[in-house]
């Protein structure tokens, strides 16, 4: 009897366990994601190296980008994802013989957004002064020779940091 009695208890323990376990809520990645302050004192420079900007189709696909902490001060951000490529995306367009200004609402620009989805793991990133990071993307338009302008984006929200206008080429 007493075995039937522990054996009922387990059962029904494990029951209330797993019941207080399930969540019917769940919350969309946009509300995890931290909003945070902007920060009011930084200096950090956002460019494709001067160095990477030709490509051939049969290179490779990743397009670099170089984050610089030019100011004296360390630079907290906080809100930065273990997966380097989710804390950037960038504008891209066909070069047409003369430079023009950045404009998101122009159809002609066509956004590369990394995917988004999976769990977002965050790690504190301090960026020393004169420091440096690259954060290589992916070019969806590498088959396609040409030259383009490219305008980069942190996606964070405690900095507004973008690449200046910036002319690429890609060859056969």
């Amino acid at each position: 009897m007493k075995r039937i009695n522990s054996v009922l208890f387990a059962a029904a323990l494990a029951l209330l366990v797993a019941a207080g376990c399930v969540s019917t809520k769940s919350q969309p990645a946009e509300s995890i994601r931290p909003v945070l302050p902007k920060l009011k004192e930084y200096s950090l420079k956002l460019e494709i190296p001067e160095t990477r900007r030709h490509f051939s189709a049969s290179s490779g696909d990743l397009l670099p980008f170089l984050l610089r902490n030019t100011g004296t001060k360390s630079i907290d951000l906080v809100e930065w994802q273990v997966d380097e490529t989710k804390n950037m995306h960038y504008y891209y367009r066909p070069y047409e013989g003369e430079m023009v200004e950045f404009d998101r609402k122009d159809p002609r620009w066509k956004e590369y957004l990394p995917d988004q989805s999976g769990p977002l793991r965050y790690n504190a990133f301090a960026i020393s002064p004169y420091n440096r990071v690259f954060i290589d993307l992916p070019m969806p338009f590498i088959k396609q020779p040409g030259v383009y302008m490219i305008v980069g984006e942190l996606l964070l929200t405690a900095v507004d940091v973008q690449t200046e206008v910036t002319v690429i080429e890609i060859t056969k």
